[in-house]
């Protein structure tokens, strides 16, 4: 019988039971949809009612119409909710991520919710990426996988997971930048069909930062999903380069509209 570790050396990926119990993904879908939620409450938009998906969806397609900019801000939130940050450190992403050979694993990026729909579409920037990988925004660990997480069953309505097996292989592969991200040179994709992953809430496909991969277009109802990419501590290369970090820090130093605190009395 094939191991999860001998999938990942030959396939570049393994699926992950339940590395998040039913309450675990319960919370975080609250708390990715918590911000829209305000954010149409304030703006006189539909409700959203925290629980119910068709609600939700339909805040967030009103919100983009609005104010696409608060829409983007309200993805960027639900990252920083404590119940989202703690994801990496539940055990049974621990766990997945030993059984891809990562034995110290560090976060590279915060979590990032994916959250997508054919109504949800931006031209030019947040929507269905083409093939690509991840080492490109990472460079830290030859060993680095990413932990893509299922927040709801992914069947044929949605925009699941594209994978091209065996990538992985191949190494760095040439690329080109796009308005949302970076994109495989086309003629460097091996002349086969893609993978489609379609998996239960709380399962994670687990798989290299060199697998091209990418979004389906086939589907076309909301996506919910939350993606992290790990770094190995341990591994040689990454130490021996010094744990370089990619990621850059930007400060707006004059933002508009600055106001002084306002002192807050609560009620005793």
């Amino acid at each position: 019988m094939t191991t999860q570790y001998e999938q990942f050396c030959e396939d570049g990926y393994f699926v992950a039971k339940s590395v998040l119990d039913a309450d675990t993904v319960q919370n975080v879908m609250a708390a990715l949809a918590r911000p829209f939620a305000h954010l149409c409450r304030q703006n006189g938009l539909p409700d959203i009612h925290i629980g119910d998906d068709d609600s939700l969806h339909q805040g967030m397609i009103a919100l983009k119409e609005n104010n696409q900019k608060a829409y983007m801000n309200a993805l960027k939130l639900g990252q920083n909710d404590p119940s989202v940050l703690a994801v990496p450190a539940q055990p049974g992403v621990r766990a997945a991520l030993r059984e891809a050979g990562v034995d110290e694993p560090v976060v590279s990026l915060k979590p990032f919710p994916v959250m997508i729909s054919d109504a949800l579409h931006i031209e030019g920037g947040y929507n269905l990426r083409p093939f690509h990988q991840e080492w490109p925004v990472m460079q830290g660990s030859s060993d680095a996988v990413v932990c893509w997480i299922a927040l709801h069953d992914v069947t044929e309505a949605h925009n699941a997971l594209h994978l091209i097996p065996g990538t992985h292989k191949d190494g760095m592969l040439d690329y080109e930048r796009t308005k949302c991200g970076t994109g495989i040179l086309q003629e460097l994709l091996p002349d086969v069909d893609p993978l489609r992953m379609e998996i239960k809430a709380g399962d994670a496909v687990v798989f290299s930062t060199f697998l091209a991969h990418g979004s389906s277009p086939i589907g076309g109802a909301l996506r919910q999903a939350l993606t992290i990419r790990f770094n190995n501590a341990a591994a040689a290369d990454f130490i021996e380069r010094g744990y370089p970090d990619p990621s850059r820090i930007e400060i707006e130093r004059q933002p508009e509209n600055l106001h002084r605190p306002t002192r807050i009395v609560r009620a005793r």
